[in-house]
């Protein structure tokens, strides 16, 4: 009986330890994106964003110039990305496409001296066991699209949608 505790016990820490190690790695390759997006890396933004959504736009390139193409008119605009910061991951879930997560992105910019900040849920996936994490900010997308593009994990992970935009002091 005690050798199946111990038994127990270690798989119950083994489990522990390998979702905090993803976890980690999410949240780490997230925050990277956040990153690039305020600093203007457009190549960085482009290789963290999902597939699914680079096919889209048409490629690599396409995607690419229009980032940079949105990002600037707005910098241009006198809009600055002030912050990108992401919450912790949830369970990571397993499909037949690979590994999801969700986490909670929060971002504020600064326009004409004020601040105003908005959150959203950030779909993570690997198709490589967890080795690498792409990004789609899915609190931005309608049930129809996440259903559409997503559909393995439709109703499985938890979306909240994009908030509205509230001043910060």
């Amino acid at each position: 009986m005690k050798k199946h505790l111990l038994i127990l016990l270690l798989l119950t820490i083994t489990a522990v330890n390998s979702f905090a190690q993803q976890a980690a790695q999410i949240k780490a390759a997230a925050q990277l994106m956040g990153k690039a997006t305020m600093n203007g890396d457009y190549n960085t933004v482009v290789k963290y964003s999902h597939p699914k959504l680079v096919a889209m736009a048409g490629g690599s390139e396409k995607m690419l110039g229009f980032i940079k193409q949105s990002l600037e008119q707005v910098k241009s605009q006198g809009v600055k990305i002030e912050s990108v910061t992401m919450g912790e991951p949830t369970k990571v879930i397993t499909t037949g496409s690979g590994l999801y997560s969700t986490l909670l992105q929060t971002v504020v910019i600064s326009m004409n001296g004020k601040k105003v900040s908005n959150s959203s849920t950030v779909l993570a996936n690997s198709t490589d066991k967890g080795k690498t994490w792409t990004f789609v900010d899915a609190g931005g997308m309608t049930d129809e699209q996440l259903k559409q593009l997503f559909p393995e994990v439709a109703g499985k992970v938890q979306i909240t949608k994009r908030t509205p935009t509230v001043p910060v002091k």
